[in-house]
């Protein structure tokens, strides 16, 4: 067989199914194809989009034809590869979402599409390759290797692309309007590690009540990450668009994003559209989150984090909920809302710009001391 058939018949085998590709570009040899697998988080998919996969791509692989296997949709955050290839069974998504954890899937359904992989390509990596460049934060192997930050910002559809009824809806809803993923799992940090636990289904129902009440309409992103709240919750404007770059569309034109430990607001950053997030500061500091904000997102794009604990999720009721985080939200999410400004707002268009690395914040460290005796250095 030639290469364009080995490569069908390689994806069916696998258990993909092949996306964006041009056939007269698919080299002659297979030992020129470079496969690489992700099925990380959604804050690992916008740091491998924005900053890591495009330089790995062209200067560590540049000569080979690259293919990209990873969740379905997500093919348009990374434009620059030459071939994508999504799961085709969508009945083991959930589960296999379910354990990711950062760049990295635990599950042995990963392991078995590498095992398959393997079979056909001698050049298959995973995200294993870009710990010596980033790990919680850039590591010094990044400098040696790549030079600079070079960030990527994909083109952001108009809301005309997520189709005629969901633009009659955001339109009929009066009012300011915020954006949320009710995910099944939400990021915590423990024992020096990233730890992502279970968020009881509960929760969500009664934040989207909360905003319900406060004349806010919740614009609710379903997909295999996050749970059904159409039977609970009917009075909101849903959407399970399947394509990543038309959910940052929705994004935009819904004009606020809430990040409830979910890393969501990684995709704001995409979106160019202003986000609220609630989030665990040791999670954010240990995981240097004021890199990404200072390196992959424009400055100009309003912002507000809350800073509290995951916990309280976990193992919270509706009581506690209420106290510590609907009723701190939503009186955020009003004064934030009503300052905003669209025109203000970054271009939604395709970018790529270097980005110097002393436009990060200088983190202080807060040094422990005090002085009780103030010495007379004159005294003889």
């Amino acid at each position: 067989m030639n290469v364009p058939d080995i490569l069908k018949r390689a994806s069916d085998k696998c258990g993909f199914t092949r996306i964006r590709y041009i056939e007269k570009n698919i080299p002659t040899s297979l030992s020129n194809i470079c496969v690489m697998v992700f099925f990380g988080d959604i804050r690992s998919s916008y740091i491998l989009s924005a900053m890591l996969l495009k330089k790995y791509r062209e200067q560590l692989r540049g000569s080979k034809y690259f293919i990209l296997c990873t969740w379905p949709g997500y093919e348009g955050l990374f434009p620059y590869v030459d071939e994508v290839w999504t799961i085709r069974d969508e009945s083991i998504l959930k589960k296999f979402s379910l354990t990711s954890i950062g760049f990295d899937n635990i599950s042995d359904v990963g392991v078995q599409f590498r095992r398959e992989l393997n079979y056909w390509f001698e050049d298959l990596v995973g995200p294993e390759v870009f710990e010596s460049f980033y790990n919680n934060g850039i590591q010094q192997e990044f400098w040696d290797k790549f030079n600079n930050v070079n960030r990527f910002l994909v083109s952001v559809p108009s809301s005309a692309a997520l189709g005629e009824e969901f633009n009659i809806k955001l339109i009929s809803k009066g009012g300011a309007k915020v954006f949320i993923h009710p995910c099944e799992r939400v990021q915590t940090w423990q024992r020096g590690k990233l730890v992502p636990v279970k968020c009881p289904k509960d929760f969500w129902v009664g934040l989207i009540k909360s905003l319900l009440e406060a004349k806010l309409t919740p614009v609710v992103y379903q997909n295999f990450l996050s749970y059904n709240l159409s039977t609970e919750c009917g009075d909101c404007i849903y959407t399970t668009e399947r394509s990543i770059v038309k959910v940052l569309g929705a994004m935009r034109a819904t004009g606020c994003v809430l990040d409830v430990f979910s890393g969501i607001s990684r995709w704001a950053m995409a979106a160019r559209t202003p986000f609220i997030a609630i989030d665990d500061r040791i999670r954010y500091n240990r995981q240097k989150e004021y890199e990404i904000d200072d390196l992959l997102s424009e400055k100009i794009l309003p912002r507000y984090y809350i800073f509290s604990f995951s916990t309280i999720i976990e193992h919270g009721d509706q009581a506690s909920w209420k106290v510590n985080l609907y009723d701190v939200l939503i009186s955020k999410l009003v004064s934030f809302i009503a300052k905003l400004d669209r025109e203000q707002w970054p271009s939604p268009v395709e970018k790529e710009e270097i980005v110097p690395y002393q436009s990060v914040r200088a983190q202080r460290l807060k040094k422990m001391g005090v002085k009780f005796i103030k010495v007379n250095r004159d005294l003889r």
